[in-house]
């Protein structure tokens, strides 16, 4: 996976071929709150991730019954992403509205297997 145009307008491209760290959380919400979560995740990701070292890309999703949204991002290494939220954890101003409308489960994932139609 990679990504190598950082504007707001990259793309991200995922392919086997390259091994950077992907990042997946999938946030649990009510479909009242969905909206407003996104808003919050988003405007943290526009805020501090565009300019941290090893940030390639990021995809906000949300599930049409209003219950999850799904955030990865792809970064050049796990450490790049350890280091980044290290760095963010007291600039996150939202944390707290965030955390007190969602639960969130992040994992880190390595692709396997891509196909193309």
């Amino acid at each position: 996976m990679y990504a190598n145009d950082r504007s707001a307008q990259g793309v991200t491209t995922i392919s086997e071929e390259n091994t950077d760290t992907i990042f997946i959380n999938e946030i649990t919400t009510q479909p009242a709150t969905q909206s407003r979560l996104l808003e919050l995740v988003i405007a943290n990701n526009e805020a501090q991730s565009f300019r941290t070292p090893g940030y390639r890309s990021a995809n906000f999703h949300k599930s049409d019954d209003g219950e999850r949204a799904v955030n990865y991002s792809l970064w050049d290494s796990e450490q790049h992403l350890i280091d980044a939220i290290t760095a963010m954890a007291g600039e996150d101003v939202n944390l707290d509205e965030t955390m007190a409308i969602a639960t969130p489960d992040f994992r880190f994932y390595t692709l396997v297997y891509t196909v193309q139609a």
